[in-house]
């Protein structure tokens, strides 16, 4: 049967970008008759998306009613149309399939065939340790029907050949949850989809009249079968960015061609017809690298569809421009090759050595200074930056790029795109907060750590000008963990109720109904003074947030359902957050939790009863997994993860956090996973991915390719290797391009103010801070600073030639105070007494003395020791129990003896 694919190739997204705008500008709706139908344009993430809608705006003047799903989505959608609306609940995705066989595995851990994992199923297991064994199987389940649906239905046949022992419990939990629905999953629905598209016969009147592929870097053979299938009925067009023009599909790396070679016959079994193939390496890069992209062109060219190259030159004037053209041709350079003329060597790749996160981007910061003064038409949008960690390098972007941080007249706009929600949104951390305190001890700094939440302040009145009065009356009335003396018996422990919320509270709200003496109880209750006026307000939305929090968390079981569950992380949302202008999205994006497990609940047989450590993990698993999903291409530098800006062209594209043990990423495999015993063409691997991508980075460079890494030591300056792909391109540039290492790497110092930096015997170093020059001026100043000592330092006692482990640690963590305090006498405090945890066991000097000071008062007006002893434990400023009397009788004696002298 005719195919209507058509298989677009280029080495630039660009020229792809214009081609597909040029198919919906000609052909506006796909149809003749349908002008106006929706636009289909698959793509591979959020970044991608607004590019190609930018790039087609640009060239066509608009770009509207236009669907850009992802692909997995688009499958979806066609499925819809081939068969009806999809249930709503699926028992398959791997968030219900989680739970399923959190079930099964409780009653199948007896079977002969559970063996091989009984032992991590016994009695001992933590359920948190059974949903995350569930989580991994669920995982590599979903992956069998992706990329081994052939195995899924040999499964779901009658029992056949022996298997492996992996494989066999494996076989009989997958029949085990294939039994317990009658649903259709992914394997079914592909290979049911696949069959209608190619019977003609069968009409398909609600199919989208044409589909669109862009920038997609890989499918796996589950999707291309279906896009081959989809093209009997409609034109369907993959647009691919393609690294080589030349045929690369049988090219091998060095590594591979040395095991290759390790494994050949002999030289007469050579002669005899079984000798070694023909093996090319091709360009070395796009060996080494291109291992996930070769399989995937592979296996577009069994395709039936009409190929179109549309590859253009690169510039090879730039030492980056020779690089892709070589990829381009698939040149394999000799060493007889005329290196680059030395007068030619660039700044158009760059690669950059520093000492820390933070050094990275604030080299990164003046580097970008230095690239828009040079280049005027260059522009912040124009410069794309990535980082395998966007979580990590995210606060030292905001403090460096942020506004405030830098100079004025150095501000360079920015956006951080597509963080975590729990990294980037304050309600989300909030939230997670509230989950954290369910099973702790109540512990004052993490109540009043809540109150720093805009949302939570908000739900309760108080206002941010009440902390400091809160926090010192938590500080004044003792208050340390634990709501009350019951609470503090659940955690096994004594029920003292001292130095706890109940018995603070009561006092403050004591301390406001009645004044007394120092010496005077309550009911038991020695109430705290001072509280009066206004403050009863602030005081009363106080103990109403504090008695609400500690409700809520009484009405938490240990164990529910997911509906159960559902309806208390409602009730959390509902209890404590009211949100505003500023949190209204992420309070929606949260109430999506209890909504998804309203839907993992209608997906199962049976819904177990799962504990809080499940449902907290459940949580933190489904916010890792969302994003905002936006700052993309802003109008400034846009920072972002690797993969969200894949493959996106760029006039500067910057790489930071190359080390070694950072990228290419390892991910570890659980050995249970059949798909890495017996691997096949077209399995995903996370390092070939990693690879791969690192090309595309490069590719997608059209000035400038900038490589940071920290490859110094903070601590002791020692040398750390990069990452293996950024050491092969070194190789290559200096081995195949003849240009020194020296030329392309520059190492910073350690220090943003280092000399080096004005220094015009350092070229290569530079800095526009007018601080840092300052800085680096009187530190290097000769004569100008007065010494810090204008005499030497008495000798040190005998004392001194001898230290134990403590004095070691407290010197290293801070040498300077510690010099400070231990030999010239100089203590320093903070200004603000933090909240302490943990309740008194013994008095400190200055409490001691305010102690003694009170009790001498109530000596000198004759009040009875034993009633200001019994105020002082009410109030928890005294040791529980007889620690406390010994204390007492201590300082009794001491203000006795201070009395009578």
């Amino acid at each position: 049967m005719p195919s209507n694919l058509q298989i677009i190739c280029a080495n630039h997204l660009e020229t792809l970008a214009d081609a597909l705008a040029d198919l919906v500008k000609s052909d506006p709706g796909g149809r003749a008759d349908t002008p106006l139908a929706a636009e289909n344009i698959v793509v591979q993430s959020k970044g991608m998306q607004r590019w190609i809608s930018m790039a087609i705006a640009r060239r066509n003047g608009i770009c509207a009613n236009f669907n850009f799903p992802f692909p997995n989505t688009f499958l979806e959608e066609i499925y819809s149309t081939a068969f009806g609306p999809l249930p709503e609940c699926d028992s398959f995705t791997p968030q219900t399939m989680t739970f399923r066989i959190m079930t099964l595995l409780n009653d199948l851990k007896e079977h002969a065939a559970f063996a091989p994992v009984r032992g991590y199923l016994s009695a001992a297991a933590s359920d948190l340790k059974q949903y995350q064994l569930a989580g991994k199987i669920a995982d590599i389940f979903d992956q069998y029907l992706v990329f081994r649906p052939d195995l899924i239905t040999a499964w779901e046949k009658e029992p056949g050949s022996a298997v492996s022992v992996d494989a066999a419990w494996q076989r009989l939990l997958w029949r085990n949850l294939r039994g317990q629905t009658d649903d259709m999953h992914r394997a079914d629905l592909q290979k049911k989809l696949v069959r209608r598209l190619k019977q003609m016969n069968h009409p398909l009147e609600k199919l989208p009249n044409r589909v669109s592929v862009f920038g997609i870097s890989y499918l796996p053979v589950f999707h291309l079968q279906v896009l081959d299938a989809l093209a009997c009925r409609i034109p369907v067009y993959l647009f691919l960015l393609n690294p080589c023009r030349q045929y690369w599909a049988d090219i091998v790396s060095d590594r591979q061609m040395t095991r290759f070679r390790s494994r050949q016959p002999t030289a007469a079994a050579s002669q005899q017809g079984g000798g070694p193939h023909h093996l090319e390496r091709g360009n070395r890069l796009l060996a080494s690298w291109g291992h996930l992209g070769r399989q995937f062109f592979g296996l577009t060219q069994q395709m039936e569809g009409e190929p179109i190259d549309l590859f253009t030159d690169n510039p090879s004037q730039t030492i980056l421009g020779r690089i892709q053209q070589d990829i381009l041709d698939l040149k394999d350079r000799a060493p007889s090759d005329e290196p680059l003329d030395p007068a030619t060597i660039d700044a158009s790749l760059q690669i950059h050595l520093c000492h820390s996160p933070m050094r990275e981007v604030e080299a990164l910061h003046d580097r970008l200074l230095g690239i828009l003064d040079d280049n005027e038409d260059i522009q912040p949008a124009d410069i794309l930056v990535m980082t395998p960690d966007i979580g990590r390098y995210a606060p030292y972007i905001h403090a460096v790029f942020g506004k405030g941080a830098a100079e004025e007249a150095l501000a360079i706009p920015y956006t951080v795109a597509d963080q975590s929600l729990p990294r980037e949104s304050r309600a989300t951390d909030a939230f997670l907060h509230v989950l954290d305190l369910i099973d702790g001890r109540f512990e004052a700094s993490r109540i009043l750590g809540l109150l720093t939440y805009d949302a939570i302040r908000k739900r309760f009145g108080i206002e941010t000008a009440d902390l400091s009065r809160i926090e010192d009356w938590v500080r004044e009335a003792n208050i340390r963990w634990g709501w009350d003396d019951i609470s503090r018996k659940r955690h096994g422990l004594p029920g003292t109720k001292e130095n706890t919320w109940r018995m603070g509270l009561d006092r403050l709200l004591l301390g406001y109904a009645m004044s007394s003496r120092s010496d005077e109880l309550f009911a038991g209750i020695s109430p705290h003074p001072g509280i009066e006026g206004s403050d009863a307000i602030i005081l009363g939305a106080f103990t109403h947030f504090c008695e609400t929090l500690h409700l809520l968390i009484e009405d938490i079981p240990a164990r529910a359902s997911l509906l159960g569950w559902q309806s208390a992380l409602n009730t959390i949302l509902e209890t404590m957050f009211e949100p505003d202008e500023t949190s209204i999205h992420d309070i929606q994006m949260l109430r999506a939790i209890p909504a998804q497990l309203e839907r993992i609940h209608d997906g199962l047989h049976n819904s177990p009863d799962i504990s809080f450590e499940v449902l907290r993990q459940f949580v933190i698993d489904h916010l890792q997994g969302t994003s905002y999903g936006t700052g993309f291409l802003g109008g400034g530098v846009t920072f972002c993860a690797m993969l969200p800006m894949r493959s996106i062209p760029a006039r500067v594209i910057c790489l930071l956090g190359m080390q070694h043990d950072t990228f290419p990423r390892e991910l570890k495999e659980p050995g249970f996973n059949l798909m890495t015993s017996e691997p096949r063409p077209g399995d995903r691997s996370k390092r070939d991915d990693d690879k791969y991508l690192f090309l595309e980075a490069l590719l997608s460079a059209r000035d400038i390719f900038y490589v940071s890494f920290i490859g110094r030591d903070i601590q002791d300056n020692s040398p750390k290797p990069p990452s293996v792909l950024v050491n092969e391109l070194l190789e290559y540039i200096q081995e195949d391009l003849g240009v020194e290492r020296d030329r392309v790497v520059i190492e910073h110092p350690l220090q943003s103010f280092s000399a080096a930096y004005f220094d015009p015997d350092h070229p290569n170093l530079f800095s526009y801070s007018a601080e840092n020059l300052e800085a680096s001026r009187h530190l290097y100043a000769k004569g100008q600073m007065a010494p810090f000592f204008e005499s030497p330092l008495p000798e040190p006692s005998a004392d001194w030639r001898h230290c134990n482990l403590e004095q070691l640690c407290h010197f290293f963590s801070h040498p300077v105070r510690y010099l400070m305090e231990q030999r010239l006498g100089i203590t320093f405090r903070d200004a603000t007494e933090p909240i302490t945890d943990i309740e008194a066991f013994n008095l400190m000097p200055l409490e001691a003395y305010k102690v003694g000071q009170e009790m001498f008062r109530c000596r000198e007006e004759g009040a009875m020791p034993g009633n200001h002893f019994r105020a002082l434990q009410a109030s928890g400023e005294l040791p529980h129990g007889k620690a406390g009397m010994a204390v007492y009788d201590t300082l009794l004696r001491e203000v006795d003896a201070f009395a009578q002298s």
